[in-house]
């Protein structure tokens, strides 16, 4: 297993909590049921994953996309991460989960060739 200290967060970042979202991520993060955060540039996106990064005591990398991103740049990215995380590579070959009485399949079609 590799050294992943160099991204975990060590000071709390600064976060005010607006609604429910922490309790909803922690309740989603425990089930394994994927988030996406959607908003405009500078609404908080990427503070509040910093703070529960920081939170649940996880490691965070963090990519900026943007128009000219390519498919090779996110292939590039993905062959990394198994490379470099392999602890975590697991958790991208899961062909469905269940969260409160409701089952998902992954929707990533390699998985069942």
């Amino acid at each position: 297993m590799k050294d992943n200290s160099k991204f975990l967060i060590s000071k709390e970042p600064k976060y005010l909590q607006i609604s429910n979202e922490i309790k909803v991520f922690e309740a989603a993060w425990q089930n394994r049921v994927p988030l996406m955060l959607k908003g405009p540039t500078g609404s908080g996106k990427t503070r509040f994953i910093e703070h529960m990064a920081w939170k649940l005591k996880m490691p965070l990398m963090t990519v900026s996309c943007h128009e000219d991103m390519t498919a090779s740049d996110l292939a590039i990215l993905s062959s990394k991460i198994i490379k470099n995380f392999p602890e975590f590579f697991h958790l991208f070959k899961e062909k469905n989960f269940t969260y409160n009485n409701i089952s998902q399949n992954n929707r990533n079609p390699l998985l069942f060739s």
